[in-house]
């Protein structure tokens, strides 16, 4: 029977002792592998998705729900067998740290969480601002599904550079001020320790919390998402699209390091619009950013106090080369119940968020600004919360003469299901989800929406045309 002949670099022969026949049933095996999994995420042909429908879900319910309920159920069992957990040697004192830093350290998933500390990673921050505003985002970087009292979580990120997924190890020991219970890097927000934890996993990916200091949102997004990632800066003619590459890692980034890649992609003002109310639609993530001058072209005076690390602020309240998580973009038209606002005038008002949970733009549509006022419908529409809370809206002529660059994740969302475990029920809690989450699966359709309706992430730009939907009339 014929073999077949592998060529080795040095010119030596090797035989495969495997018949040519059974290579080829292997690689039917294969595909038929690789068929199945495709049917069971609904990215078949909508021939087959219409027959096997009743089976896929089925097998995702047993997937989504009941199998991590057993899961859990069996770890805390686990758990009570085994006792207290010995801390990360692997990852503790200066060595987490990292060089350069001092040595004396020791619920519902939302943005208000957040709250950047002592290291320079607003990026970090704003990009988890931005993923909390769609808690499943979160869910789905933690393989440790809830609270545990052993200290020890498992946290999945992507590795653009190996293009894997990679499980990061960590314990609940974070550094905290001396003599204190405060974080020294990221604070939280009661007891909601999910930040605190994701920025140590992302601490330890990267090798120390010292080298998190300066990054881009997009990366974060991508090693949280593992989805396509893009960059629109200005340009004089509109804005440009960039292309985001994981490059090989090197000295001063190490696993940070990455590119941006020039297309000929280019967009005017009003086509950019459409662009973030339409990946915002699609529960894309978004973050914004601009230069050291942050004064959008006007006449700039003396900067107005200091921000979280001494970083100047502009007299409206802004910080330059500093990054805002973007979390909604609204187009109002002027004459309630009719859909003429287009023609007869419209209010255009994007709404960002400071990581540091304060300093907010103090210029037209700030919180307690006199235009909520003049505009009682418009307020009556968005309901502004007058906080110093780090989130703000702005009208869009004031963002698009400020900010330069926009950065955008096209969000998967056929992975956006996943067990919600009702800690604050009690033991009983994991049982409770998982009976509520497999009717609404099954029953309410949401497993039908999510799989065979949720969005996949693409390479290619969503359409930048604005169409007669984009425009809510109040």
């Amino acid at each position: 029977m014929a073999r077949d002949k592998l060529r080795l670099p040095a010119g030596d022969e090797l035989v495969c002792q495997t018949p040519v026949c059974c290579c080829y049933s292997c690689a039917c095996v294969a595909s038929r592998r690789a068929f199945c999994a495709r049917l069971c995420r609904g990215e078949t042909s909508a021939g087959w998705n219409c027959v096997a429908w009743p089976l896929v879900l089925l097998w995702n319910a047993l997937l989504i729900y009941c199998f991590p309920c057993v899961g859990v159920l069996c770890a805390r069992l686990l758990r009570a067998c085994r006792g207290a957990a010995a801390a990360d040697t692997s990852f503790c004192g200066q060595l987490a740290l990292g060089e350069g830093e001092a040595e004396e350290a020791e619920g519902a998933i939302e943005p208000a969480d957040l709250c950047q500390g002592a290291v320079g990673d607003c990026w970090l921050v704003a990009a988890l601002a931005s993923s909390a505003e769609i808690p499943a985002s979160i869910r789905n970087c933690f393989l440790t599904r809830e609270y545990n009292p052993r200290g020890r979580y498992k946290v999945r990120l992507f590795d653009g550079q190996m293009d894997e997924w990679v499980t990061v190890k960590i314990d609940d020991r974070v550094p905290c001020q001396k003599g204190t219970r405060q974080p020294l890097y990221m604070k939280m927000h009661g007891d909601e320790a999910w930040a605190v934890l994701l920025e140590k996993a992302f601490a330890k990916f990267c090798g120390s919390y010292a080298n998190l200091s300066g990054g881009h949102a997009v990366w974060a997004w991508r090693a949280m998402t593992g989805d396509h990632v893009f960059r629109l800066r200005k340009r004089e003619t509109g804005w440009g699209r960039l292309d985001f590459k994981n490059t090989p890692p090197d000295e001063k980034s190490g696993k940070r390091a990455c590119a941006f890649f020039t297309t000929a992609e280019e967009y005017s003002d009003r086509e950019c619009w459409v662009l973030i109310q339409r990946y915002l639609r699609g529960t894309g993530l978004l973050g914004a950013s601009g230069g050291e001058d942050m004064s959008g072209g006007k006449k700039k005076g003396a900067a107005n106090g200091r921000g979280l690390n001494g970083e100047a602020l502009d007299d409206n309240g802004l910080v330059g080369t500093h990054m805002y998580s973007i979390l909604d973009a609204q187009e109002l038209g002027a004459i309630p119940g009719l859909r003429l606002g287009g023609l007869l005038g419209t209010t255009r008002l994007i709404r960002l968020r400071n990581p540091w949970g304060r300093f907010e733009w103090k210029g037209a549509w700030s919180d307690g600004a006199k235009e909520w006022d003049s505009h009682p419908m418009v307020k009556a529409w968005l309901r502004p919360k007058a906080e110093d809370d780090g989130s703000f809206w702005m009208p869009w002529e004031e963002f698009h003469a400020i900010f330069t660059c926009i950065d955008v994740c096209d969000r998967t969302t056929t992975r956006d299901l996943r067990l919600e475990i009702n800690e604050n029920i009690g033991p009983c809690g994991v049982v409770s989800a998982c009976v509520s989450g497999v009717f609404c699966f099954v029953v309410g359709c949401r497993g039908l929406r999510t799989i065979y309706g949720g969005h996949t992430s693409s390479s290619d730009t969503k359409s930048a045309k604005a169409s007669f939907c984009c425009l809510q009339c109040v």
